[in-house]
This record gives C-alpha cells, sequence and structure tokens, in this order.
C-alpha cells in the first residue's frame, strides 16, 4: 500500500484507502495485516515502525471494515 498510496499510509488516512479500494470495482476488498509486511515496510521503504499498526487502526475506527482474522501475526480487515 505505501507503493500504490503513498500518502494513505503516513499518516494513517482511512478515507483514501476506503476510496481506493471501491474504485477498483470488486464487491469485495480484503486488507491483510503482517509483522513482516510491517517489518518489510520499515526497512524498505522508509515508514516508521508504527506506520501500518496506524493505519489499521484508522481503518477499524472509520466504521468501514470488519475484522475477519486476527492473531499476534496478522489482522485481516474486509471493506
Amino acid at each position: 500500500m505505501s507503493d500504490v498510496l503513498p500518502k494513505a499510509v503516513t499518516p494513517a488516512n482511512a478515507d483514501a484507502v476506503i476510496q481506493f479500494l471501491k474504485r477498483q470495482d470488486h464487491p469485495y476488498a480484503y486488507l491483510l495485516f503482517t509483522r513482516s509486511e510491517q517489518a518489510n515496510a520499515t526497512s524498505y521503504s522508509g515508514l516508521p515502525s508504527n506506520a501500518l499498526d496506524q493505519l489499521e487502526a484508522a481503518l477499524q475506527h472509520s466504521g468501514k471494515f470488519k475484522l475477519l482474522y486476527h492473531n499476534r501475526d496478522a489482522q485481516i480487515l474486509q471493506l
């Protein structure tokens, strides 16, 4: 996501992500947040270590996403 919508990731911009997903013209959209994605984003994209955590929290607080699954390594959200 940091490649496609860099300004939506930091600062966390739930509205930009929601609008992007709605424009994809699919009936369902899923976002996966994993510890390895956070490590990758921090190491290779230069994002702050908490950037994806903040984005995930913003998306959940938007009321537009449903948490389908979570454990200590991954969370799956559905729009």
